[in-house]
């Protein structure tokens, strides 16, 4: 398996573009879902709501990116389609 880093922007294909903010708080805290995953999920699933929901509204603050980077987690060499 690999890890690639997920779009944050709020393009349609992108993280804060298809969870709203309550969505976003929830995934956060609830922490680590895929043991191999290098996200510091105890870290960030400890922060305040309050600094949470700031998170959320920053990254819908930058440009929105036109990609579809595809899942995160997924077999070496996935492509589109497969």
């Amino acid at each position: 398996m690999e890890f690639v880093a997920p779009n944050l922007t709020s393009h349609p294909h992108g993280v804060t573009g298809t969870l709203d903010e309550d969505a976003f708080v929830v995934r956060l805290g609830a922490g680590r879902v895929h043991v191999s995953s290098i996200m510091p999920w105890e870290g960030v699933s400890r922060m305040t709501e309050a600094d949470m929901r700031s998170v959320y509204r920053f990254l819908r603050t930058l440009p929105p990116v036109d990609i579809d980077r595809g899942p995160s987690y997924r077999e070496i060499g996935w492509q589109p389609g497969s």
